[in-house]
């Protein structure tokens, strides 16, 4: 099947030009421009516990060979795997249909395949009357499963459905390319790239329960994508990460036919995960993308903007880090704080303000064991905006600070950088470090000793106005309810104030001298001391 190319090359020339004068992106027929055959077949669901896929696999195949039509899925449960998607077959499945995994003992599969060697195109899986589900939540946390995979394809829609999850391993849907491979003395390297996803839309989906490395959409290879109305509850929601290790070595090959390129998204949601959008471009100099309506709710950072970078082998391989092209473009990011991020278990907990470091209880602070995916914890909410510009491998976007809001996040209470938008390692927090047991705060060599300018803790301003801790006591601590202060120097008065994890204030008193402040109205736990404004240390009450 040859891919229409003078319907790619329109699209080349429209998505060039509004890359340059346009913020919305373009037409949907831009991506998406179907045409439909007249073919028709209908299925239902086998009874019991069998196998759908050949039910499926032979409608899609009679529309196919009839040149083109619907396949219309009528409600039910299907049991399906590897089902092969055609050409010119637009497939319709109504909201009151699972599709469930068949028989799922072997790694590396999809329920569906968008690929052939020669490329498939003019297709769609939509959901009809509403979202149809995708469940996954019988299979075991390391099941390396996707709902589908696209590799050589193009002028595609897939929209409308809902991925239960149980934390296994590749996210729901991913972007891949058909290539061949040759052995060569440094081991197995791309030698040609038949085709990658290109042109499609991937439109009003979500997934919930995902693994922390994973999420809804992983690109590694794709040009001229528009994703739209996605959100998930854990992982990434839209990664564009290329982080598969073969892609690496195209860049000393022709890497044009494999590059991210005119990757559109608009109105990415995460929800207690990892992030709405996750950027990593490994090795590789990626094309052009523009995200706009990112929104992350309780997430470990609403967008995270990694360096590029080579492992030793890739660098004595002649690799260098990569990058994405400096015009791309996010805006209109909204982050609100929460406590229910999944935390990757030691990378990013530096990041954490020395007032949120405390052992998980009630719904609040940081889990000291993993999650069930093993690679993640629960715990607050890190930031907006996760960047590491002071790495070798840092690029710049179209990215202004302005376009995020931070909700929530206590910024001048626990010294965050302004939109808690994290630029590099100097907005950690080493003061602090392996505050809580059991949890390590790791930090690579290289990033250590970097005082943050905002904290008072590292900077040699220590916040309560020239008081050393030898001359302002208080004790004891944990307290059982009274807190006693003690300050040397008489008629200087204090303003004491008692919050609770989130930033709250709960109680306040003035001291001058000596003074005693009764806690005990309150309920056991954790609070933050503050004198005159500043954070001074955690208050234990048992």
């Amino acid at each position: 099947m040859r891919i229409n190319s003078q319907f790619l090359t329109i699209l080349i020339v429209i998505v060039g030009f509004l890359r340059v004068f346009a913020q919305d992106p373009p037409a949907d027929t831009t991506f998406f421009n179907p045409t439909f055959g007249s073919a028709s077949q209908t299925i239902n669901p086998s009874t019991g516990t069998g196998d759908d896929s050949p039910t499926l696999i032979n409608a899609i195949n009679a529309v196919n060979s009839l040149g083109g039509g619907k396949v219309i899925v009528n409600a039910g449960t299907y049991r399906i795997l590897e089902v092969p998607l055609k050409s010119n077959v637009h497939i319709e499945v109504d909201s009151n249909v699972t599709f469930l995994p068949y028989n799922y003992t072997a790694n590396n599969k999809s329920l569906f395949d968008a690929d052939s060697n020669s490329g498939i195109s003019n297709f769609s899986i939509v959901g009809v009357g509403g979202n149809f589900n995708v469940d996954f939540t019988s299979l075991q946390p390391d099941a390396r499963i996707r709902v589908i995979n696209f590799n050589f394809c193009s002028n595609f829609r897939v929209a409308n459905f809902n991925i239960d999850d149980n934390n296994t391993v590749f996210a729901g849907l991913i972007f891949g390319s058909n290539h061949t491979t040759i052995s060569t003395p440094n081991g197995n390297r791309i030698d040609s790239i038949r085709g990658v996803p290109n042109g499609g839309i991937i439109e009003n989906i979500s997934i919930t329960n995902a693994h922390y490395g994973y999420g809804l959409i992983q690109t590694q290879s794709g040009k001229n994508l528009l994703f739209r109305d996605l959100s998930g509850v854990g992982g990434a929601t839209l990664r564009l990460e290329t982080g598969y290790s073969l892609i690496q070595y195209v860049e000393l090959i022709d890497f044009e036919d494999l590059k991210l390129d005119n990757i559109w998204g608009r109105n990415i949601e995460c929800t207690n995960g990892q992030s709405a959008l996750q950027l990593s471009p490994h090795t590789l100099d990626q094309g052009y993308f523009n995200v706009s309506g990112v929104v992350g709710n309780s997430c470990e950072a609403t967008v995270v903007w990694s360096s590029g970078f080579t492992t030793d082998e890739e660098e004595a391989n002649g690799l260098t880090p990569g990058s994405y092209d400096s015009t791309s473009k996010i805006r209109d990011v909204t982050s609100t704080f929460g406590q229910n991020a999944q935390l990757h278990k030691s990378k990013r907990l530096r990041y954490i303000p020395c007032a949120l470091r405390v052992e998980r209880s009630g719904g609040i602070g940081i889990a000291t064991t993993l999650n069930v995916d093993g690679e993640s914890r629960l715990g607050p909410a890190i930031g907006a905006v996760i960047r590491q510009a002071d790495k070798l491998g840092d690029y710049n976007l179209d990215f202004p600070e302005t376009e995020v809001t931070a909700n929530g996040y206590n910024i001048e209470a626990y010294y965050l950088p302004p939109r808690a938008f994290f630029t590099d390692s100097y907005d950690d927090y080493e003061i602090c470090n392996e505050s809580v047991d059991g949890v390590s705060f790791w930090i690579p060599v290289e990033e250590r000793d970097t005082p943050n300018p905002r904290n008072p803790l590292e900077n040699g301003a220590l916040g309560i106005n020239d008081y050393s801790d030898s001359e302002l006591t208080i004790y004891p601590n944990p307290t059982s309810g009274l807190l006693n202060f003690s300050i040397p120097h008489n008629g200087i008065a204090k303003t004491v104030q008692i919050r609770d994890m989130l930033g709250k204030e709960i109680a306040n008193d003035t001291i001058e001298n000596k003074k005693t402040i009764d806690l005990s109205i309150l309920s056991k736990g954790v609070y933050l001391l503050y004198i005159d404004n500043n954070f001074k240390q955690k208050i234990i009450l048992y």
